[in-house]
């Protein structure tokens, strides 16, 4: 369903205002936050119409409203030309990164720290040379426990699951169809794949997965990052693919980055 230009701009501000604090988002929040320039009946309205298209959904005990898949992947399209990620950023990870460039193990161990840092996530890093194993690095372990989406029992085991099998994720988005995923391209990165909820294929969880891919010196590599669906898309996308695009200038390449709600995973080749 296509909807209106007003109510992309309030299905955004309902998004956005729902990753900010966790929790169902009402009307009367939006009107005092945001001006929209139609009154408070109309903002009411329009949610009500966004709520019937299946972009937003009432939890059982609360009168605000969530996002759905649908209404998440409606604003991810919207990104459609995303940006960079901020300067900052840009600096730390070109500074970080490339002094590592011919030190794998170090580089291993930056790059979880780098990224745990950057995503506010838990960081794993692994580093395969020449196909087999050589370091496993861990950063963030104490922002996992800090996400309300772990209280779920579901999603805990789920992110339990794919963390013990990182490969799993992998293995189903290889095997999804086109049709279930919405492809972002970004300023000066690398092309990014986002996945949300049911299209992970990792059942009725509310995950996202974010895929970005590369080839270097005739390998090929992925980044993912996995989350929550209440995620900083744009940011995470920009990360993501500026991640990629730097590693392949620099011929490093990483097969795998997942950010589980607080959990990252990096598994690769280095080129030379």
């Amino acid at each position: 369903m296509k909807i209106s230009e007003r109510q992309a701009v309030i299905l955004k501000a309902v998004i956005s205002e729902h990753i900010r604090s966790a929790e169902p988002v009402g009307s009367k929040d939006l009107v005092a936050q945001y001006d929209f320039g139609v009154s408070p009946a109309t903002v009411r309205a329009e949610m009500s119409t966004l709520e019937q298209a299946g972009m937003l959904k009432h939890p059982h005990t609360s009168a605000g409203r969530v996002p759905t898949d649908l209404g998440y992947r409606t604003y991810v399209e919207s990104l459609a030309q995303g940006g960079m990620p901020i300067k900052r950023h840009r600096a730390e990870m070109q500074r970080r990164l490339v002094r590592m460039k011919h030190h794998y193990e170090a580089m291993a161990r930056e790059t979880a720290r780098l990224l745990a840092e950057m995503t506010e996530q838990v960081a794993i890093s692994a580093v395969d040379e020449d196909g087999e194993e050589t370091q496993s690095e861990r950063s963030g372990l104490s922002h996992l426990i800090n996400l309300p989406e772990l209280k779920d029992e579901h999603l805990a085991k789920a992110v339990a699951r794919i963390f013990d099998n990182p490969e799993s994720v992998l293995s189903s988005i290889n095997k999804n169809s086109k049709e279930k995923f919405t492809e972002v391209t970004t300023e000066g990165g690398a092309p990014v794949k986002v996945f949300i909820g049911h299209d992970t294929e990792q059942g009725r969880v509310p995950l996202s997965v974010l895929v970005s891919t590369f080839e270097v010196d005739g390998r090929h590599g992925h980044l993912v990052v996995l989350g929550p669906q209440r995620m900083a898309y744009d940011r995470n996308v920009a990360l993501l693919s500026y991640m990629s695009r730097l590693l392949s200038k620099n011929h490093w390449a990483v097969a795998v980055v997942m950010v589980l709600p607080g959990v990252l995973l990096i598994r690769g080749l280095v080129g030379a």
